[in-house]
């Protein structure tokens, strides 16, 4: 009879087991050394935690202390989010945040990516500046789209690469030389142009007010200049062409043309291209003038 009841007592522990609900406290010694294991073989998950109230964490791991709730450095908050390192998220309302707080002034958070066998390894992290950083010299960081096309990238180098249309791309980066900005055609291959400074020599050129200030040589195939009021009027009736002894009377106390600069003003402002191309063909047309009306007059002569 005895045996009996100590049997029924131990299929009846357990049955409770099976089912067992607990409340109040679960808590280990506080002088314990050994590991809590939670097993289940299949099912789901090993471990699931509820919170009912909206109002408080799901889960919160300490460190460093027996103390319940101090020392957080794992925390699940009611709404998903994580923070690590801390007791709790910081801002972003309406956000399911990952907060991470680092060990000191210099020394922020930091997420850490690698492969299976640790081949590749990308960190992104905090220490005062936000910093990407990966340790192989292959790697780089890329910005892909939706469609799974590279839209930027960085190498390790700095080289730096903007996707466009077709296989065309523009490219920053810098050698012995200095830095440059280059676009490459459609076909992914053909230079289409190339912005370039140089190290040494100072600013070669300022792209500014809607215009280029370029401090040295301009080499172009062809220079195409817009010009306004083109000096045909020369050769209108209503035109007062200056006689030749008032354009010498100018010369001899100006040192110059009428209507043209002059050394010192070219030295300060430069030249118009399209303006002196254009005060320069009146000069021909004025000179054009005289040459035929001289011809009249020696045609005359030469009939008395």
């Amino acid at each position: 009879m005895k045996q009996s009841l100590i049997l029924f007592c131990m299929m009846f522990f357990l049955w409770k087991a099976e089912a067992q609900v607990q409340t109040g406290i679960w808590r280990s010694p506080l002088d314990n050394t050994e590991y809590n294991q939670f097993v289940r073989n299949g099912g789901g998950a090993a471990l699931l935690i509820n919170q009912v109230s909206a109002n408080y964490a799901i889960l919160g791991l300490s460190s460093e202390t027996a103390t319940a709730g101090t020392n957080l450095r794992f925390v699940v908050t009611n709404d998903g989010s994580v923070a690590i390192g801390k007791s709790s998220v910081t801002g972003g309302t309406g956000y399911r945040i990952v907060d991470v707080r680092g060990k000191g002034a210099t020394t922020g958070g930091m997420l850490r990516l690698s492969t299976l066998d640790e081949s590749s390894v990308a960190r992104i992290y905090n220490n005062a500046d936000l910093v990407f950083k990966t340790d192989k010299s292959t790697m780089k960081f890329r910005w892909i789209n939706a469609a799974n096309e590279e839209v930027y990238s960085v190498n390790a180098s700095g080289r730096g690469v903007w996707s466009g249309n077709a296989s065309s791309y523009t490219e920053v980066a810098s050698n012995a030389s200095g830095q440059y900005l280059r676009q490459y055609d459609n076909n992914g291959s053909t230079q289409a142009w190339i912005i370039r400074g140089y190290a040494t020599g100072g600013v070669q050129a300022i792209f500014n007010k809607g215009g280029i200030e370029v401090n040295g040589l301009v080499h172009a195939k062809e220079v195409k200049v817009d010009a306004g009021n083109w000096p045909d009027y020369v050769f209108a009736d209503t035109y007062q062409l200056p006689s030749l002894q008032e354009t010498e009377a100018f010369i001899k106390v100006h040192q110059h043309l009428p209507g043209i600069p002059n050394q010192d003003e070219v030295a300060a402002d430069g030249v118009d291209l399209g303006e002196m191309n254009r005060k320069l063909l009146e000069k021909v047309e004025e000179l054009t003038l005289h040459i035929i009306d001289l011809n009249r007059k020696v045609e005359a002569l030469e009939k008395k």
